[in-house]
């Protein structure tokens, strides 16, 4: 009888696959734990002195996340059931005006993150208008806040949200809770302010800002300097700039 021909099992050679794809999957864990465990840094403003934290990066894409879904749930809240979108606008300008109150006396100025601000429910004036844009940008258009200038006997400052529409674009005040309309009732665009047709004496708003007419500010919106950081906090815009800034665009590193 030859070995082999017998009732005895024959040898079973093991089988490495299984072996090694737990081996694959364990790296891959550990990898990701690593990279999620790596320091990145973060930056928080209090009375407007800037500190700078580190932190996880597995925390820190966490709560970029979080923020994300937050702001896109609470942005469907507000809109939904609007006509138009100068009905969305309408009504993202009311919510944040009823919402996000001006500071308490003996609180701190907190700057972190747009969300925070609704989050918080209170800001300065500027805050105000950069949540307005944050809501605005996630409702699918393009925001600024804009900073206007009045040159009186020493130059005097407005933060307003300018919002364009399609074509057109709107200025509103959220810190004073203005929304510029014309005498037939509907949004009133930039241009129109700029000639001020059809929309009365500006001045007749009030006395703003150590009591300048609020039509000093009007005059200088075409040279108004801007800025938006909402777009940094959507994933694939961000993606987008930290890939340009990676290659060596400069620029504001958001937070």
């Amino acid at each position: 009888m030859r070995l082999g021909d017998g009732p005895w099992p024959r040898p079973v050679r093991p089988h490495l696959g299984g072996a090694w794809s737990v081996l694959g999957l364990g790296c891959l864990v550990l990898g990701m734990a690593a990279v999620a465990s790596w320091p990145v840094t973060t930056r928080v403003g209090v009375d407007y002195q800037w500190v700078t934290k580190s932190v996880p990066l597995g925390e820190k894409l966490l709560n970029f996340l979080s923020r994300d879904l937050q702001t896109r749930r609470l942005v469907r809240e507000i809109v939904s059931g609007a006509s138009s979108d100068e009905d969305r606008l309408v009504r993202m300008f009311s919510w944040i005006t009823d919402h996000v109150r001006p500071i308490p006396g003996g609180f701190p100025v907190i700057d972190d993150h747009p969300l925070h601000i609704i989050l918080r429910g209170y800001g300065t004036p500027e805050q105000m208008a950069e949540a307005l844009i944050l809501l605005a940008e996630y409702a699918g258009f393009r925001g600024q806040v804009g900073r206007l200038e009045c040159q009186a006997h020493e130059p005097r400052y407005l933060y307003a949200a300018t919002v364009t529409l399609g074509e057109q674009t709107y200025l509103g005040d959220p810190g004073n809770h203005i929304l510029f309309r014309d005498e037939p009732g509907r949004l009133a665009g930039v241009d129109q302010l700029m000639r001020r047709s059809d929309l009365g004496d500006l001045a007749e708003i009030g006395l703003l800002s150590g009591g300048l007419p609020y039509d000093c500010f009007v005059r200088s919106l075409g040279s108004a300097k801007a800025f938006s950081r909402s777009q940094d906090q959507q994933p694939w815009p961000r993606v987008l700039q930290e890939i340009a800034r990676s290659l060596g665009a400069r620029g504001d590193r958001p937070r």
